[in-house]
């Protein structure tokens, strides 16, 4: 056996150089089946025979492996040797590591900016001290015929609910707006207000910066205490971060108050944008008249927990204290009637997540889980191919006596050090798309947008230790397992055939349909994944694209709007009628306006909304309708079709009979084949509740307007005149003869014309209202396209590895193939066909899949369709057309073997 110790020598040599030379692992494999047959010779059967051949090819070094002057490595000294081992080869292979790396990255990546989204709604706990104890009080409102639904506090019926809740603490109410202050510099800027209660900060448990919160007595008497908290911003914009602003003068809305505290830079109150907090007891002052005594739910209530109360108990106590108390307010304010109101409550951090936005973030969270399982299976394709290379190898290492598990521990370090690289550099690409996510995502993505989820910046996406462990967690996880597969399955084999594979080549690695391999079958996993983000994000083009152009009602070109917000106090009932008449013959004075009126809605935005009664028939089940408060050219303004009757003129004033127009789908619901045309109604608010005074009749008929949510059905909608419900909060809407966004300047100082002290905002047009409208629904079509896109490249650079490595293990067949006759074309045919019937296999797969998913998304996605039998053909030959040109580079480099040199070489 002296040939053997001669060929170990060599053996060590070339292993210890790093080499792997083909006619080494040739001569091996020939040794070893030369063994093999000695020993079958010998009377052994053929497992036995294998055996004694590998312990007598390798026993003495497995021995020599294991161990160091009798005693056994040290596992760090082991794990340093295989690390190092690992970096050489990986530096051996700079394509492959920068191929590997950059896939993990960009899955890892991809993934955690959408969980960093996630988490923050979904995980990140509230910033307020036993966040847990925090909650949210509502009210449903059931009424016989009407469908339930939640709704706000008044003012009346916290006052009874906060006098009858014992496992409550701290019972607080808020609510926010717009106001004017003028600050330190005198010139008036519009800022958000919270109106709170005095326990609002003891309640959330948040100091100021600097002074103090409301005391209690601040928040008893109406107007008896002028007093005021500023936000950081303010702070710091109008008094220069003075931290002797304590006992400073302001003016809101023309009423001077006092500074009392400043707090910190972090909080902006739950409403989200706050800047200013005034107690209630200053809103009739400064802004709303009638607040304290109002009957309309505007009013967000918030509390603690008592210590040892739990969430059961208090709902408890509220289903029967909490409900005696709201009925009495109502019968009060005789907005008893048949309905029944029941308050019950939920976690603060349950309030803050908007179920439309929660299924939004799972929409995106599956499409990025796609993208992630196709990146892992590419890296494991890519470590299986390599491992299948390197089979020689390790079959050599094995019989020169390294065991199992030291060889799978050697592709375990290999693919960790690919693990940490990757999931490094995902963690810096996430910190990039939450970024991008943060710009680009619209608010009612990023945070709550319903009337109880209103802590939109507790849930701003950033890179926190979540999201670092997750990635972490994702890389080490994919890479590992991705690593670990293919270095098991390729020890477990015949170790000659491994040698004479490594050495000699041969699509048994790659596999096909027949005779399926974890190559093969991860080609066809990547292509349907692929095809199922294809689908998806088709199926939301298409949904976008109807949203984006469904007729909203209106003729919005050429229109801008802008609002203002006069203070109540100054010029409530009768001044503000005369104010928005001045207002408006001003605005139409301004050159290059055609018309231009009043009201509180355009589509896609929410609308005021009332109580409908009509003369001669019950109140309890009274319906809900939208109300617009608007000038005699509104219709004229917006394009809005007369249907029947008249429109409203500059004769509907406030000294006239009170008229209003309806909509076709009020005529439908409410007159159904009757003429509305001289019925009288009247409104829950405007004028007083079942008032003889507020009777109103019904002069005209227009075309319905979608205003709400795109794809949202047409509701019941009424107009008045601004003249005989005046309303000093309103919006100014232009048509102009040109670009509309060009009379800005003039528009402004028309209004400041009328009343220096009346700033405009929030200046868009119509277009640019209707954009924001599908703000949500572009973000979600946009992100999943991108992912598509990127799923789809993953998937393209998967099997374009996998048939090159299909070409190079099989060289030496399409040598011979072509020294016997076949032609260089007919080898492309072969390569690219081998590749399109993965492909067809992995898109037959994902159009299966599809189908579920597009069931997912149209119960996730507000109006969102099941996929259409084009976008099934459409996404299909894109992806088999990426992969026909993904396959051709392989296919052109194997009709270019050269069968004398490939044969020679055998």
């Amino acid at each position: 056996m002296s040939w053997m110790t001669g060929v170990r020598a060599r053996l060590r040599e070339l292993i210890r150089r790093g080499d792997a030379e083909q006619r080494m692992a040739e001569e091996i494999a020939f040794h070893l089946e030369m063994e093999t047959c000695r020993h079958r010779e010998l009377g052994c059967d053929p497992a036995e025979a294998r055996r004694r051949a590998l312990v007598a090819f390798g026993g003495v070094e497995r021995h020599k492996e294991a161990s160091r002057d009798g005693r056994r490595i040290p596992f760090l000294e082991e794990f340093a040797r295989d690390l190092r081992f690992a970096l050489r080869s990986l530096a051996k292979a700079p394509v492959f590591a920068g191929t590997a790396v950059l896939t993990l990255a960009l899955g890892v990546g991809a993934s955690t900016a959408v969980f960093g989204l996630v988490s923050a709604t979904l995980l990140r706990p509230l910033p307020f001290p036993e966040a847990e104890r925090l909650v949210t009080l509502y009210q449903q409102r059931e009424a016989p015929g009407v469908e339930s639904r939640a709704s706000r506090w008044s003012y009346p019926e916290f006052t009874a609910l906060r006098a009858t809740t014992a496992t409550v603490a701290q019972l607080a109410a808020f609510y926010a707006d717009d106001v004017n202050l003028s600050g330190a510099a005198g010139e008036p800027v519009r800022v958000r207000v919270e109106m709170v209660s005095a326990s609002y900060l003891v309640a959330l448990g948040v100091r100021p910066l600097l002074g103090r919160g409301f005391l209690p007595h601040e928040d008893s008497i109406a107007g008896s205490h002028p007093v005021a908290v500023l936000g950081a911003a303010v702070w710091e914009r109008d008094f220069g971060a003075d931290s002797a602003v304590i006992g400073r003068p302001i003016v809101v809305n023309g009423v001077p108050l006092t500074v009392v505290g400043v707090m910190p830079v972090a909080f902006r109150g739950l409403t989200g944008g706050a800047e200013l907090w005034i107690p209630h007891a200053m809103a009739p002052a400064v802004y709303y008249a009638d607040h304290l005594t109002s009957d309309q739910h505007f009013l967000t209530v918030i509390g603690r927990l008592h210590r040892g109360a739990t969430m059961e108990r208090a709902r408890a106590e509220l289903a029967v204290t909490g409900a005696r108390a709201v009925a009495a307010a109502h019968d009060a304010s005789g907005d008893g009637g048949a309905a029944r109101w029941t308050p019950t409550l939920v976690s603060l951090d349950e309030a803050r997540r908007d179920p439309s936005d929660v299924r939004a973030q799972l929409v995106l969270a599956g499409a990025v889980s796609f993208v992630l399982l196709i990146a892992a299976v590419n890296l494991s394709g890519l470590l299986l191919a390599r491992t299948v290379a390197r089979a020689g190898e390790m079959a050599v290492r094995v019989a020169l006596g390294a065991s199992r598990r030291r060889v799978v521990q050697q592709a375990v370090v290999e693919s960790g050090i690919i693990a940490v690289i990757g999931g490094t550099l995902g963690v810096v690409l996430a910190a990039g798309g939450l970024g991008l996510l943060a710009w680009f995502a619209p608010p009612v993505v990023i945070g709550g947008s319903g009337p109880f989820a209103q802590l939109d910046p507790f849930a701003a996406p950033a890179v926190d230790w979540r999201v670092a462990a997750f990635a972490g967690s994702l890389a080490l996880g994919a890479g590992l397992l991705a690593g670990v597969v293919p270095a098991m399955r390729i020890t477990r084999g015949d170790l000659a055939r491994s040698l004479k594979l490594g050495a000699r080549g041969s699509s048994a690695g790659v596999g096909s349909l027949r005779r399926p391999t974890l190559l093969s079958g991860a080609a066809v996993a990547q292509v349907a994944c692929a095809l199922v983000l294809l689908v998806g994000a088709g199926v939301l083009l298409q949904n976008f694209h109807r949203l984006s152009n469904l007729e909203s009602g209106v003729r919005g070109a050429n229109v801008v709007s802008f609002r203002v917000s006069a203070p109540e106090r100054r010029y409530g009932g009768a001044a503000a009628a005369s104010l928005l008449e001045r207002l408006l013959a001003r605005v139409e004075r301004v050159p290059g306006v055609l018309s231009a009126s009043v009201g509180r809605c355009l589509p896609s935005l929410d609308c005021s909304s009332t109580m409908l009664y009509r003369a001669g028939e019950s109140t309890d089940d009274a319906p809900i309708v939208g109300r617009h408060y608007v000038g005699p050219d509104h219709f004229r303004t917006l394009g809005i079709a007369l249907r029947h009757g008249r429109g409203l003129t500059t004769a509907d004033r406030a000294d006239a009979p009170r008229v209003a127009v309806i909509n076709e789908t009020a005529a439908r619901r409410f007159w159904p084949g009757e003429d509305p045309i001289g019925k009288r109604i009247w409104f829950g608010s405007g004028g007083g509740f079942a008032s003889p005074d507020s009777l109103t009749e019904i002069v005209g008929v227009v075309a319905d307007v979608r205003y709400g949510a795109p794809g949202s059905a047409v509701e019941p909608d009424v107009y008045t005149s601004y003249h005989q419900f005046a309303w000093p909060t309103t919006m100014v809407i232009v048509r102009s003869s040109g670009n509309p966004l060009a009379l800005v300047p003039a528009l402004r100082r028309a209004v400041a014309d009328v009343d220096p002290a009346l700033p405009i905002y929030d200046v868009r047009t119509v277009a640019e209202r209707d954009a924001e409208g599908v703000a949500r629904e572009r973000f979600a079509t946009v992100a999943l396209v991108l992912f598509a896109t990127l799923g789809m490249l993953l998937a393209s650079v998967g099997v374009y590895g996998v048939m090159t490595y299909s070409v190079v293990q099989r060289r030496r067949e399409l040598g011979i193939r072509m020294a016997l006759g076949c032609s260089p074309a007919a080898v492309q045919r072969l390569v690219i066909r081998q590749g399109l019937v993965l492909a067809a296999t992995g898109a037959a797969i994902g159009l299966t899949l599809s189908v579920g998913l597009t069931r997912g998304l149209s119960s996730l996605i507000v109006a969102a369709n099941t996929a259409e039998p084009l976008i099934l053909v459409a996404v299909t030959l894109i992806l088999l057309s990426v992969t026909l040109v993904t396959c051709y580079l392989p296919a052109r480099s194997a009709a270019r073997v050269d069968p004398v040199r490939t044969l020679a070489a055998e």
